[in-house]
């Protein structure tokens, strides 16, 4: 999810953006090492197809979403 510090103060999605990254970071606090949570999320955006070529962290079948 993003920073908030990195979101335009003008975004109509910032007060969002923002109680979402504090209810986030009150369950999982950001540490210096990687952390895999097995937990349920939603997303909402523009789904879409890409080939894969090496990028990180992608789905199996190439899914990605459009912010």
């Amino acid at each position: 999810m993003p920073d908030p510090k990195g979101v335009d103060s003008s975004s109509p999605f910032l007060e969002e953006i923002t109680a979402t990254r504090e209810a986030f970071d009150k369950v999982h606090p950001a540490t210096t090492q990687l952390q895999t949570l097995n937990i349920g999320v939603r997303f909402i955006g523009v789904g879409f197809f890409d080939f894969q070529h090496g990028q990180n962290g992608v789905a199996p079948n190439g899914v990605e979403l459009l912010e």
